[in-house]
């Protein structure tokens, strides 16, 4: 079927042009978006053993009421909830009730190799914490369903085992980094469910004073809509042009040695981000066209998203780490980001609750280093400004 749109992550990021969310948050929920559409029914196998499917865990990271975290991830919810696609309900207090949505979801498809089962659902919350409970029965069955195994069994406390075939989760939620640092277990770090999250951090969006879509923006809409029909009706394993595949071994034998993170909590992350931007490549080639085929167009499109995304993705996690001052950094990062500038002696006037003004001088100059950041004299005074430079 002829698309309506050139792309449709492009014509997303045009519909949502009159709302306040940032555009990382709604191109983000985009890629979401179309991994719900998909489903389980299209595939990349690379290699004699890996398949990878085009779901994503998601976290939309950002201070409350600011960046429009919600607003971002209901523009995807209604487009997902009007094709039909099944959504999880809002809140998931328990790996049994995971399970349970993932088998009442449970459907048999028609497709051009014959008849196949799969569990796929998609998880549009605005609080993405209640996947981060401090439950290891939770982390484990989340860190199992990314794989989208064929035959996947769980087994609950009672002993009561639930075998579901052709699993599919895909998320997207919302969450501040205060939450994040409060709630993130030590059991996500590392090769945990944390390396199997994208964090897309940002502190606001933008003013928009009447967020209502124009004439144009909603004919756009409409086809946005036919158009991800048409997405969720493809099925069938992608091909790859000589290319694609030159472009992505001469990126993933530089990015081996050259990682784009240097902090130790995004090594599990790292070690898996040739699957993250295998998933997103197949994101943009079905944005663009129906013959699952990728293309340079796609990796190139891929790489860059992932790329900008990276720079502030450890702006997320700034205050969960071991050392006892994290907490306070990522506060006094965030106040100097609110006011734009403050002198040193009101952030020592802020922050003397939290820790003492020796402390809070390490803190500031460890601040200052960071290209957001600049203080306006290299010897730490009452007077001395500090200024949030944007990024």
């Amino acid at each position: 079927m002829e698309r309506r749109l050139e792309n449709w992550l492009d014509g997303f990021l045009e519909y949502t042009e009159n709302t306040e969310p940032p555009y990382n948050f709604k191109l983000w929920t985009a890629v979401a978006t179309i991994a719900g559409a998909l489903q389980r029914k299209v595939w990349l196998s690379w290699g004699a053993h890996l398949t990878w499917y085009p779901n994503f865990y998601i976290a939309l990271v950002g201070p409350a009421g600011q960046a429009r975290k919600g607003t971002a991830i209901d523009l995807g919810y209604d487009l997902l909830h009007a094709l039909g696609i099944t959504l999880a309900p809002q809140a998931l207090a328990s790996p049994q009730a995971l399970i349970e949505v993932l088998r009442e979801a449970q459907e048999i498809e028609a497709g051009e190799k014959g008849y196949k089962k799969q569990a796929a659902v998609s998880a549009f919350c605005d609080e993405f914490v209640v996947f981060l409970r401090d439950d290891r029965e939770m982390l484990r069955a989340l860190c199992d369903l990314y794989k989208c195994y064929e035959y996947w069994s769980y087994k609950s406390i009672m002993r009561k085992e639930t075998v579901l075939e052709g699993v599919y989760l895909n998320i997207l939620g919302g969450i501040t980094p205060s939450l994040l640092r409060d709630t993130l277990p030590p059991e996500a770090e590392g090769g945990g469910l944390l390396s199997r999250i994208i964090f897309v951090y940002e502190e606001k969006g933008k003013p928009c004073a009447f967020p209502a879509p124009t004439e144009a923006q909603q004919q756009i809409g409409l086809d946005l809509q036919e158009d991800l029909a048409t997405i969720h009706k493809l099925e069938g394993q992608f091909k790859y042009t000589s290319k694609f595949f030159d472009l992505y071994a001469e990126w993933y034998n530089h990015q081996y040695y050259h990682l784009p993170i240097s902090d130790p909590r995004f090594a599990g992350y790292c070690s898996r981000r040739q699957l993250h931007i295998m998933k997103l490549a197949m994101i943009c080639s079905v944005a663009r066209s129906n013959e699952l085929v990728l293309k340079p167009v796609d990796f190139e499109k891929a790489r860059k998203i992932l790329e900008v995304t990276e720079r502030k993705m450890p702006m997320a996690l700034g205050g969960s780490g071991k050392n006892h001052l994290m907490p306070v950094i990522q506060e006094l990062r965030d106040y100097v980001i609110k006011h734009k500038t403050v002198t040193y002696g009101e952030l020592v006037e802020a922050f003397l609750r939290d820790a003492t003004e020796l402390e809070i001088r390490s803190v500031v100059t460890a601040v200052g280093m960071h290209e957001m950041f600049k203080l306006s004299s290299n010897v730490l005074e009452k007077s001395t400004k500090i200024s949030y430079m944007g990024g």
